[in-house]
């Protein structure tokens, strides 16, 4: 019994899967996108804890994870995994860091080729829908690491 729960904090290291992790957080990621698209379609949006979400983080939408996306996620998978225990605020410091390491700072949409961002704001000042992505996106990598599991249990030959 101790070794099963040993097993399940132990951190993923190897590439293939950390990528594997990232590309299913960035499913979730998009999933999430497209509800809360869908809530606000039904909602009367002035009365929602939102910046205009539809306009600014929605207006790239894309299945198809770019790789520069999949890279800034596998770094998230490998800031998690090798700090067990850590917040959805712990990953969203992780994210201002890692995007002011390539220029990117604070404004109020999302353009690549200004490099700003409106999430570029300490975790408790960030409205409540991204928030709650960050949490979204913390328990879907312990899924993904459940998932993976499954499959090295199944499919794996060692």
């Amino acid at each position: 019994m101790s070794e099963d729960i040993a097993r399940e904090f132990e951190p993923v290291t190897d590439e293939n899967e950390i990528e594997f992790i990232a590309r299913l957080r960035y499913v979730c990621w998009c999933c999430y996108r497209l509800g809360v698209i869908s809530l606000l379609d039904s909602w009367d949006t002035d009365k929602v804890d939102l910046y205009d979400y539809r306009d600014t983080m929605c207006s790239d939408f894309d299945w198809d994870a770019p790789e520069e996306n999949i890279e800034n996620l596998m770094d998230g998978v490998r800031f998690l995994e090798s700090r067990p225990g850590l917040t959805p605020e712990h990953n969203h410091m992780n994210w201002m860091v890692n995007m002011a390491r390539k220029g990117w700072g604070y404004g109020p949409v999302k353009n690549p080729k200004k490099k700003t961002h409106p999430d570029m704001v300490p975790y408790d000042e960030l409205p409540t829908v991204e928030k709650a992505k960050d949490e979204m996106d913390v328990n879907a990598q312990k899924k993904a690491k459940e998932l993976l599991k499954f499959f090295k249990e199944r499919f794996s030959d060692g």
